[in-house]
């Protein structure tokens, strides 16, 4: 009966204090910290403050243990996307800052794996970590070859193809981590949504104004069509991928108040994504909609009622959009015939062979020739510092117009097959029909973005660089990770838990 009554302290004015205490602790530690920042303000400058504050609040989010907020912040960094601070002011292809960040994501992944706390493997995983070593290997024997048998230095063919070197590195760690710690998933995307809508906003306000944003874009390039900005940024490659996921979000949450949520990310990334006036991503996403609709159409069971249920919005939303631009101002009428001037130009373009595609025409033509029978397996990392080419663009084998030329002129034909590999893989992990057809909804909405953005890159992955450049690795590496957390449940062997659910 004694046990049961609750224990009172005898020291009761101690817990009094306590409140008043905490109060007059906080009061001093906000005095601290104004007299602290005036100090740095006076003595080192407003930069000062501010990686003072960035020190601090990586600190919160590691002792709050928000792992997923710096792994987002991280690859926000990679793609040089932080508000503010432009870590590659020299447009360099990879400046040395974001190789720290690559390095982050890559060491921090390799240390929760090398710890033992991750769950046992699925199939899905195992394969992964095959294709991928064998990309790595066979990057090692590439660049090995370039040092023994070329005039490239070791150091510096390292330099020119490392961001294949990461993405084989950190994508099958990546995949443990997500599937061990689920919350991680939540926390990334989170990170990675707040980071592109900044950047989507900024995009748009600048390419119709003109605005001084650029602290905010860190453009490498802009180019006007017809009064339009075009901004040339790897965060243009977030945007898309973000777009695909709202729209996922949209057709296929789990709740009415979540796809009521999606709506305005996916009118901001939609809008962004047409405002950057690709017409490789326009193709692409119309592409990967049609496809990734299409499986998940004829799934089985309650998943292809509710998606027969909610993909009609996707047309009945489009004609929406095209009845009403007569009911629009003549300017936004100015915007969409210009939108739609440029989307049918590329049509024209690759019908007469002119423009743009004429332009990448010849360069790949170039870049044939100087790779002459060597395609199978490439020139290697011919740096143009030591191994210039007069008649390529900057000397250089690497070009960004030139999409898939970019690994097989450096890999060959066996480097690109390597590098498609664990994308296919994890395509096919997306759509393969489930064991449990009557099983939660709740990871289905990502299962679908993820394969539409697959989809899409696969698609354009001709001209763009989402599988081709350091930043695009980058997040192709976490978009395929996030999605691998969801389908390994699915290739999980018998009696094995499945941590990503």
């Amino acid at each position: 009966m004694a046990g049961s009554v609750p224990q009172i302290p005898a020291t009761g004015t101690s817990l009094e204090r306590r409140p008043y205490l905490g109060r007059a602790g906080a009061i001093a530690a906000w005095i601290a910290v104004c007299v602290g920042v005036a100090w740095l303000d006076t003595h080192y400058g407003a930069k000062a403050v501010a990686a003072t504050a960035a020190v601090a609040a990586i600190s919160l989010l590691a002792r709050g243990r928000a792992y997923g907020v710096l792994l987002g912040i991280a690859l926000v960094g990679a793609l040089n996307g932080i508000p503010g601070w432009n870590v590659n002011p020299d447009n360099n292809s990879i400046g040395h800052v974001q190789d720290v960040f690559a390095l982050a994501i890559l060491l921090g992944s390799l240390y929760v794996v090398m710890s033992g706390r991750v769950s046992t493997r699925s199939q899905l995983q195992r394969a992964l970590y095959t294709v991928c070593a064998a990309f790595a290997l066979w990057w090692i024997l590439t660049w090995a070859r370039t040092t023994i048998f070329g005039v490239v230095p070791a150091s510096l063919a390292a330099r020119f193809a490392r961001d294949f070197l990461y993405f084989a590195l950190t994508l099958p760690l990546l995949c443990d981590v997500f599937i061990t710690y689920p919350r991680l998933r939540r926390q990334v995307m989170w990170t990675l949504g707040v980071a592109a809508a900044i950047f989507a906003t900024a995009q748009i306000v600048y390419s119709q104004t003109h605005a001084n944003l650029n602290f905010i874009i860190h453009s490498r390039l802009t180019t006007s069509f017809e009064g339009t900005t075009r901004v040339y940024s790897s965060m243009t490659l977030l945007v898309r991928a973000s777009f695909a996921l709202s729209l996922a979000a949209l057709i296929l949450a789990p709740s009415p108040r979540a796809r009521r949520w999606a709506i305005v990310p996916t009118a901001l990334f939609g809008l962004s994504m047409i405002l950057q006036l690709t017409r490789a991503a326009y193709v692409g996403a119309a592409v990967g909609v049609l496809v990734a609709g299409a499986v998940w159409w004829f799934r089985a069971g309650h998943v292809r009622d509710v998606v027969r249920k909610r993909l009609i919005v996707v047309p009945m939303l489009l004609a929406l959009l095209v009845g009403a631009t007569a009911a629009v101002s003549s300017g936004e009428r100015h915007l969409i015939s210009k939108i739609a001037t440029r989307a049918v130009g590329g049509y024209s373009d690759v019908n007469n062979t002119s423009g743009t595609v004429a332009v990448r025409t010849h360069v790949a033509g170039e870049e044939l020739a100087v790779l002459g029978g060597d395609w199978p397996v490439g020139l290697g990392f011919q740096h143009p510092q030591a191994h210039p080419y007069p008649t390529l663009p900057n000397g250089s084998i690497r070009d960004t117009d030139l999409g898939v030329l970019n690994i097989v002129m450096l890999m060959g034909a066996l480097g690109a097959i390597l590098l498609y590999l664990p994308v296919l893989i994890v395509l096919r992990a997306l759509v393969k029909r489930r064991s449990d057809p009557q099983g939660d909804m709740e990871p289905e909405w990502l299962r679908f973005g993820a394969a539409l953005w697959i989809v899409a890159v696969i698609t354009s992955s001709l001209t763009l660089t989402e599988l081709f450049s350091f930043g695009g690795l980058e997040l192709s590496a976490v978009i395929l990770a996030l999605a691998v957390s969801v389908a390994a449940p699915t290739y999980a062997a018998p009696g094995t838990a499945a941590a990503g659910s």
